[in-house]
């Protein structure tokens, strides 16, 4: 076929139908974010994490506020810029819920809620000596 097997496997044939695109692929391409977006975003932030400030470029991911599963878009005002941790604490401790845990519209007052992320991210660090490159 001349493709990646990754990508074949996001189709499937049926002799009614013919050829199709499975569901799951549909969704989850639609909430990814393109590389370039990803960089824009991350340099709009000021290349830190929005809730803990973490500047890891490496940990830094790009979040929708609104999650495309609730009617979310990729435009630039419904992403925004969260380290792995802080990511997975919006989603409740899993990114591919499709779930947040403030309700829409609330994500502004929930970064602002730092104390709960120390407190977080020392308990995901457990007995570590943790550093100022931690927060």
């Amino acid at each position: 076929m001349g493709c990646s097997p990754s990508y074949a496997r996001r189709f499937s044939y049926d002799d009614k139908k013919g050829g199709f695109q499975k569901e799951w692929s549909k969704s989850n391409q639609s909430e990814k974010v393109s590389p370039g977006s990803r960089t824009k975003i991350i340099n709009r932030d000021g290349g830190s994490c929005l809730r803990c400030g973490l500047e890891d470029d490496a940990a830094l991911e790009v979040h929708h506020v609104l999650p495309v599963s609730q009617g979310g878009t990729n435009d630039d005002q419904n992403l925004a810029t969260l380290c792995s941790h802080c990511h997975e604490a919006a989603h409740g401790g899993s990114k591919t819920s499709g779930k947040t845990v403030y309700e829409q519209g609330d994500f502004r007052d929930w970064i602002q809620e730092t104390d709960r992320c120390f407190e977080e991210r020392s308990e995901s660090l457990g007995s570590r000596q943790m550093k100022i490159s931690d927060y």
